[in-house]
């Protein structure tokens, strides 16, 4: 079933309309291995969080609001369609609200904004110091290409984080570790 539907393609897109960078700084893998020497690491102190991802991304940061963040795996050949990327956003919220709420508003604006899509609550996962509420979904484009999203959300302190994975459905799986390793180094301050 195909969807016409405006938070994945404003997920699939974010990339591609803001070419801003943000700090970035290649690591070193260190005494204990914890970081590997193929990262960089991402750093906003407007989102006040930081987190490591694969060096030969291509970083874009949304330097109007300084709220959003995209990092964009690059294509590998001239059949490759779409790179891989990994979104973040983060909002202050004005009122306490709990991780769950915050996990189940997210999963609902998606289900109404796109005539009543299927997204599957995937429930906590934790991810190093972390505990993230999870769901996916997947969609198909007008050109028949088919995505899969894995969602994140978590909120710290009066930040609400959301994030997403979005790749070709087909490739999903074999992202698995990188979106593990993404999460796991995720840090606010």
């Amino acid at each position: 079933m195909k969807y016409s539907f405006s938070i994945a393609l404003t997920l699939l897109l974010f990339a591609c309309n803001n070419q801003n960078q943000q700090q970035a700084s290649n690591k070193d893998t260190n005494a204990s291995g914890s970081l590997a020497a193929n990262t960089k690491t991402f750093r906003s102190d407007t989102m006040r969080c930081s987190f490591e991802y694969p060096l030969e991304w291509s970083l874009n940061y949304n330097n109007q609001t300084g709220k959003s963040a995209s990092m964009v795996e690059p294509l590998t050949d001239s059949t490759d369609r779409f790179g891989a990327r990994f979104n973040i956003w983060a909002e202050y919220l004005p009122v306490p609200i709990t991780d769950s709420m915050y996990g189940l508003a997210a999963m609902s604006q998606i289900k109404v904004a796109n005539n009543g899509m299927t997204v599957n609550n995937e429930g906590k996962k934790q991810f190093g110091t972390n505990s993230f509420r999870s769901f996916s979904f997947n969609f198909s484009m007008e050109d028949q290409s088919e995505y899969a999203v894995r969602g994140f959300t978590l909120i710290q302190d009066s930040i609400g984080y959301n994030i997403s994975f979005t790749a070709e459905r087909e490739q999903i799986n074999n992202y698995s570790a990188t979106i593990e390793k993404m999460l796991t180094s995720f840090k606010t301050h």
